[in-house]
């Protein structure tokens, strides 16, 4: 496989992955039609623990799961308790890992800070993860370049479609310029290891599917909304020079005119219109929604990171993430 190198000696009773989550900075839904992102790789982790075992079970712990457990027999698939469409996609993806990686006697324990859906790349996290875990568990060495590879393939499998924004974060680490070149995906790594981010996370009102849906729908009925597509793009490169140049004051207002495109796209809830003006009011360079939208995540930038974290509280914000330097990317253990 050129990148992957089997290991020999003892074989590996157990191991441990840590897959970062992401905030995305700029481009959220341009890059589904190709234009550039922006995203950046944040230290709030995803721990997946893998241990050889006679039958292969799952437990999972995220904060919207309940630690179901999952157990396959033969071809069947039981999950203990009630699972609803979206917690049988989220076992898709371990599920789809293990098959990319070859293994299937283990036992899996995933836990993560974070609920599915919060609009940071959880599920792209819990992929690479398991990827990474049960590839050492197989005795096989993997470049975080290959498990950000297998880790978009298993994405495609589940999604149908995917850019490898999520995936690449996780794997990778540190800030990345996604874009698409024709047919083929570029990922470039920006230079940057410190930014001052204060993260609200709200409760997600419809799933990534039913936006991307949304404005696929809007851009049929409105063709002129297409424009709004090609500004995003540029601003998002417009913000990378900013960023690159410690210009943080232009990138604030890169995010606030972002956000009011966003909003146009109509992927803003009314919670996360106000909970941007409080963190803008409080003092914030600037603020907009983070990821697909319906709800999520709101990423704001400034150094006064008490003032902003009290204005998402104030406006509700079922947990508040401050952040300044950003991950090296999956690590393995």
């Amino acid at each position: 496989m050129g990148e992957v190198e089997e290991v020999s000696g003892t074989p590996i009773k157990s191991s441990k992955a840590l897959a970062p989550t992401k905030v995305t900075l700029f481009g959220e839904h341009a890059v589904v039609y190709g234009k550039p992102a922006l995203v950046l790789s944040i230290p709030v982790y995803v721990e997946v623990e893998t241990e050889r075992a006679d039958e292969f079970s799952l437990e999972s712990g995220p904060v919207s799961l309940n630690k179901l457990s999952l157990i396959i027999e033969e071809d069947e698939v039981r999950l203990s308790g009630e699972a609803r469409g979206e917690v049988l996609r989220y076992f898709s993806y371990i599920l789809e890992s293990l098959n990319i990686i070859g293994i299937r006697d283990v036992r899996i324990r995933i836990s993560s800070p974070l609920p599915v859906g919060a609009g940071l790349g959880t599920s792209a996290a819990v992929t690479v993860g398991t990827i990474a875990a049960a590839s050492k568990l197989n005795d096989m060495s993997l470049t975080k370049e290959k498990i950000a590879e297998l880790a978009w393939e298993v994405e495609k499998r589940v999604q149908g479609r995917a850019s490898p924004m999520d995936t690449s974060a996780s794997a990778l680490g540190g800030a990345l310029l996604i874009r698409r070149d024709g047919e083929k995906w570029i990922r470039e790594k920006i230079t940057i290891n410190e930014v001052p981010l204060v993260i609200g996370l709200f409760k997600k009102r419809w799933t990534t599917g039913e936006l991307v849906a949304r404005v696929a729908k809007r851009l049929t009925e409105y063709p002129f909304l297409n424009e709004i597509i090609e500004v995003i793009g540029d601003l998002t490169m417009e913000a990378l020079n900013a960023l690159e140049s410690g210009d943080l004051a232009k990138v604030g207002e890169l995010m606030n005119v972002n956000h009011g495109l966003l909003e146009s796209l109509g992927v803003v809830t009314k919670e996360i219109a106000e909970a941007v003006h409080a963190v803008r009011m409080a003092g914030a360079l600037g603020a907009k929604v983070s990821g697909a939208g319906g709800g999520g995540a709101v990423v704001a930038l400034g150094d006064n990171v008490d003032e902003i974290s009290a204005a998402f509280k104030a406006v509700g914000a079922e947990r508040v993430l401050v952040i300044r330097r950003l991950s090296r990317g999956v690590e393995v253990r």
